[in-house]
């Protein structure tokens, strides 16, 4: 098989994993704070990356250049913490479909941007698919507003949405770093060491005066909340971004992370049988539209 379109599929299969860790998400979030859900899966995701890189590529990473590390530790803190912090208020504020279908936009600006720093040239058919996918996010964003008739959930949504966009934008940035150091060590590496500053920035933070992470974590004592969690950690962190990783290695940059973003196809099923959500035909047609506007970057 070739290894574009092994590329390919590993990021459908991360788009999978995104969705479920989504979904989980989104319901834990209810009962606790976004900040504190991202520092405890990171909490968790460091030991399991660690154990999967030991026994797939060992500590090759050790070898690594001081310019690799360097653009893995700013990788990790703009993907796994500022990203993280600002995606898990977006599931809660505004819906875990809603906010994957927005994190499609990022595909727009990693393309760009992979362009700009790898000479990855767009095709005149992948930027029809790129307007596609905006087509498809407009479309949610004025759904989701409409639909907001009480001026507080309105006030919401509208904020969940910017989180949204904003943490598609430091996504691009952060797989722009990512693959600068693929070439120069594993993919689960890579998602070792990423996870592992984005771990160092919750630690941080959870120091600050008005962190209440250490308050929030009495959450952990529940067993179901736990194994909420604990499933949500294996889904993202851990197997899709490695995933994600191993992609980044074999396809363009713009291709992989488009076909990162088609999750709220997964995502409609779950809604409406698990979340037991509403799902409005101009919110089904956006996710339609960008959807396919990810997939023709496929073809």
């Amino acid at each position: 098989m070739d290894s574009v379109v092994t590329g390919q599929i590993l990021a459908l299969v991360t788009a999978l994993c995104w969705a479920l860790n989504s979904a989980t998400y989104s319901v834990l979030g209810k009962t606790v704070k976004s900040s504190s859900l991202a520092h405890a899966r990171s909490l968790f995701a460091v030991p399991f990356v660690f154990i999967l890189m030991v026994f797939t590529e060992g500590f090759s990473f050790l070898n690594i250049s001081s310019r690799s590390f360097t653009a893995l530790m700013l990788s990790g803190v703009t993907g796994y913490y500022i990203t993280d912090v600002l995606m898990f208020y977006a599931y809660v504020a505004l819906g875990p479909r809603e906010a994957l279908v927005i994190m499609t936009f990022s595909p727009v600006v990693s393309s760009i941007l992979s362009g700009l720093c790898f000479g990855e040239v767009l095709s005149a058919g992948q930027w029809i698919s790129i307007l596609l996918i905006i087509t498809g996010i407009t479309l949610m964003v004025l759904d989701e507003i409409l639909s907001s008739r009480e001026v507080r959930s309105r006030n919401r949504a509208v904020k969940g949405m910017s989180a949204a966009f904003a943490g598609a934008l430091f996504q691009a940035v952060s797989y722009i770093l990512a693959r600068y150091a693929l070439d120069d060590v594993g993919p689960v590496s890579t998602n070792f060491l990423r996870n592992l500053a984005g771990l160092m920035c919750f630690i941080v933070i959870s120091f600050l005066p008005k962190s209440t992470f250490r308050k929030d974590a009495v959450f952990l004592k529940d067993r179901k909340m736990l194994g909420q969690l604990l499933f949500a950690c294996i889904t993202g962190p851990v197997l899709g971004m490695s995933f994600q990783m191993m992609a980044l290695r074999l396809a363009p940059v713009g291709i992989v992370s488009a076909l990162s973003q088609i999750s709220p196809l997964y995502m409609l099923p779950i809604d409406i049988l698990f979340l037991k959500k509403k799902v409005h035909i101009v919110s089904v047609a956006g996710t339609i539209i960008s959807i396919v506007g990810a997939v023709m970057l496929f073809i």
